[in-house]
């Protein structure tokens, strides 16, 4: 590996501000190139026939419901508020299509994970749940054992579509409660009850799915730390498989903030302490730390939250409005709504994703947890060293890598302001062709003159969802 042209911590410093984690969707939108949808097909065909089973033997589908019955006043997932039935019926038709579409350039690579997301995918009838089942296990290679999982709201997933989703084979269920308060519900103007969430968590048991996973979020508006550990305290004792404990993030740019404002260090202050007596009460309820945000129960045995990093390099088919699909080593493609407001009207846009840039986010996305010099020569064929031996020595030289036991490890503090220098520093483990493409792409926001050093942009790195997470998921 040749030697890095860029140094400047500088704009890698701007690039962990505008691109914190560097995951697939790493660019932001800045190499993006609209494309036919027919060059779809084309990369799902040369994907497989080049092999995917050299990086991950996963292979994801990825099933986006952009609609909402209303916008949670939080949120800043991609969606389409208030769904009408005839729009549904519409999309529902589009999604079957682009089964039919994709499923044959698959040419019956066994799907390993299904996932549906949004939006609000519970919105769908318990009809077009059947239907879509149906139509995946039938178009797809479904293996006997794969993990389907669907995300619902208490309000939309009513018994009957539980019925539906169980005889289609799903085993996990999420439920999006968030917050039992009605105070902080009217505050982020969302909608449901608390029998709403208890009625709901009742059909679920009563079904015998095999997993159960809630969402709760800290630090939301108006919420006290009384109020959410009360939430929390009602939660674990209905004993769900799962608890993601979400940290409110990305707060200045959402709905609420923009309307309302406000103390922003004062959302951080709250958001600290109820994330970490959270975890506190989590821990001491029976639940185990088990991957991102998630907190398994100790009882799981076989149903317990594996988050394996392998799948950070698997392949997913990403179908429908928003969604990704990710073909590592080939490209990444989105597909994005044309208007904005037909969700059926969709044009591809992507970007060239190649072997190093897989491999170097591979090292970004796994660091902190540690990576074994054994396992990335399983995954990718080659050494850790061979391919990065250049940066790995700059970043021992800085204290940010270090060897333990045939172990990549960040042995540093786990603080805000050391994180966000690991994650500028570790970019220049990306090539030069891509660091030169990018400060390219870049070149009208960037400023060598600003600095964009940790101390004077401090407030965005505390509001970035990946820092946040990084942060409150690693004990900080």
């Amino acid at each position: 590996m040749k030697a890095m042209k860029i140094r400047d911590i500088n704009f890698l410093r701007f690039l962990t501000l505008k691109l914190p984690l560097g995951q697939v969707d790493m660019f932001g939108g800045a190499l993006f190139n609209p494309v036919p949808g027919t060059v779809m097909g084309k990369h799902i065909d040369r994907f497989f026939q080049r092999g995917y089973r050299s990086y991950s033997p996963a292979f994801s589908l990825y099933f986006h419901i952009p609609f909402c019955l209303k916008r949670c006043l939080y949120c800043w997932c991609e969606r389409k508020a208030v769904a009408q039935k005839a729009e549904m019926q519409a999309y529902y038709q589009y999604l079957l299509g682009m089964i039919d579409a994709y499923a044959p350039h698959a040419r019956g690579v066994p799907v390993d994970i299904c996932n549906f997301g949004g939006g609000t995918p519970s919105l769908l009838s318990a009809a077009q749940i059947t239907g879509l089942l149906g139509s995946i296990r039938r178009s797809f290679a479904v293996r006997e054992k794969a993990y389907f999982m669907f995300e619902g709201s208490p309000r939309t997933l009513t018994l009957d579509k539980l019925k539906a989703l169980k005889e289609g084979g799903v085993s996990r269920i999420s439920l999006g409660v968030q917050t039992l308060n009605k105070k902080v519900l009217n505050a982020v103007d969302r909608l449901q009850s608390r029998e709403e969430v208890e009625r709901c968590i009742d059909n679920i048991r009563s079904l015998s799915f095999d997993f159960l996973n809630i969402d709760v979020m800290a630090g939301l508006p108006l919420q006290t730390e009384a109020s959410f550990l009360a939430d929390l305290r009602f939660l674990i004792a209905r004993k769900p498989e799962v608890i993601h404990l979400h940290p409110f993030w990305n707060i200045q740019p959402s709905p609420y903030y923009q309307m309302k404002k406000g103390d922003i260090a004062a959302f951080f202050k709250g958001r600290h302490t109820m994330t970490r007596k959270g975890r506190e009460m989590l821990l001491s309820g029976g639940y185990l730390r088990r991957g991102h945000e998630a907190f398994q129960m100790v009882s799981g045995g076989e149903k317990e939250q594996s988050v394996l990093y392998e799948r950070s390099v698997g392949a997913t088919l990403g179908i429908g409005a928003y969604a990704i699909s990710t073909f590592p080593g080939q490209a990444v493609m989105q597909c994005l709504p044309r208007s904005g407001k037909d969700m059926t009207d969709n044009e591809y846009f992507g970007y060239a994703y190649p072997k190093h840039a897989v491999m170097a986010n591979f090292i970004i996305l796994n660091i902190l947890s540690g990576i074994q010099r054994k396992d990335f020569q399983r995954i990718f064929g080659e050494s850790l060293e061979g391919v990065f031996g250049a940066g790995l020595k700059r970043l021992e030289h800085l204290g940010l890598v270090a060897w333990q036991d045939g172990r990549l490890v960040y042995p540093g503090t786990r603080s805000f302001r050391a994180l966000f220098d690991l994650f500028a520093w570790i970019k220049i483990l990306y090539d030069d062709a891509l660091l030169e493409k990018l400060q390219a792409n870049f070149s009208r926001e960037y400023h060598s003159s600003v600095d964009y050093s940790q101390e004077r942009f401090m407030l965005k790195i505390m509001d970035n969802g990946w820092f946040v997470q990084a942060v409150y998921d690693l004990g900080v």
